[in-house]
């Protein structure tokens, strides 16, 4: 590593803990010592009150832009439904304020819209990329298949399969989904298993996420490839700053995109029953995807690893949840069915 490249990573660093001391719920055993000085602890008190206000929607952290240009420089990055003029006791900082950060880093604000959970339609073969649904839900978009091949599972959001918990382990789900024409002699799989949420608004999920298990009629149906892709190669990656990417979804097909945030946090409304869920490290990129696309499986351009499923947007961006967690979670791995698949 040059010594260009270890400031960067010692900024990094350094922004990565004002981050946390602004998003982390109390106690903070683990953070660093410094922090518990009044001066830092006023500084994140007054970053946290700027957060909490109604129109900042996310914080994370993103390469600065000024006049519309990139400045390869990162930078504790605020998102705004809408940029309007604040009074100054609610603006943001022009800079960290040094009680939280040992050297120099700017702040950036971002216009991104209103932030809300987002189902290609046909009845077979069943193929990833394609409208699927809980019986309760519009639609969203089947993501990926997972193992065991003897017992096959499908991998999409919570809010698809689940009705963002609101339903029970045993549900039916509809492919397609009840938008695009599913009705009961649809059935493609039950509700097995579902991330449940904790709706305290605090930033600790991790994931929009479910699993159901294929009914034995229908697994001869079941192909891996995705639809306008074909066939991944069913291996992962982590998400990186900069990394091009692209998905198949059921209301926008196939759209390309480039993540621009891996520390995006930030607080979603999933409406009555559920309420507001709030989530951290997250994964924001420039626009590609709109309503229904949620759970396509997020793929890396010219590699197709897959690095993660897609939930949420807005009009100035789209947000998926990394894979690798989601996969952990629910002892699950990527499959190719048939075997033979080409």
């Amino acid at each position: 590593m040059d010594p260009q490249q270890r400031r960067e990573a010692a900024r990094y660093r350094s922004i990565c803990v004002a981050l946390d001391a602004i998003t982390r719920p109390a106690p903070q055993d683990a953070m660093p010592e410094f922090l518990a000085a009044p001066e830092a602890v006023a500084a994140v008190t007054n970053l946290r009150a700027v957060v909490a206000q109604p129109n900042v929607i996310a914080i994370g952290i993103a390469e600065k832009e000024t006049d519309g240009q990139m400045t390869g420089e990162l930078a504790l990055t605020f998102y705004v439904e809408k940029k309007h003029d604040v009074p100054a006791a609610e603006a943001v900082p022009a800079a960290v304020p040094s009680p939280l950060v040992r050297r120099d880093v700017p702040t950036d604000v971002v216009e991104l819209g209103a932030l809300a959970p987002e189902a290609l339609v046909q009845k077979t073969p069943v193929v990833p990329g394609f409208s699927i649904g809980h019986r309760d839900i519009t639609a969203g978009t089947l993501g990926a298949l997972l193992g065991p091949r003897t017992r096959p599972r499908i991998l999409g959001n919570s809010h698809v399969l689940a009705h963002s918990g609101l339903a029970a382990v045993g549900d039916p789900i509809l492919y397609p989904g009840p938008l695009d024409g599913g009705v009961d002699g649809d059935l493609i799989a039950y509700l097995a298993q579902f991330v449940p949420f904790d709706t305290s608004g605090a930033f600790v999920n991790t994931m929009d996420a479910a699993v159901a298990t294929v009914v034995p009629a229908r697994r001869a149906e079941l192909r891996s490839r995705i639809a306008l892709i074909g066939a991944v190669p069913g291996n992962t990656a982590v998400p990186t700053r900069g990394m091009k990417v692209r998905k198949v979804g059921r209301t926008t097909g196939l759209t390309h995109g480039e993540v621009r945030d891996v520390n995006f946090r930030f607080v979603l409304d999933y409406g009555p029953g559920v309420g507001s869920v709030g989530f951290t490290d997250q994964v924001l990129c420039t626009r590609y995807t709109d309503g229904g696309d949620s759970g396509s499986l997020v793929l890396e351009e010219g590699t197709d690893r897959a690095i993660g499923l897609h939930f949420a947007g807005a009009n100035g961006g789209s947000v998926f949840s990394p894979i690798r967690p989601i996969l952990r979670r629910v002892r699950g791995r990527l499959i190719r069915m048939p075997l033979n698949e080409a």
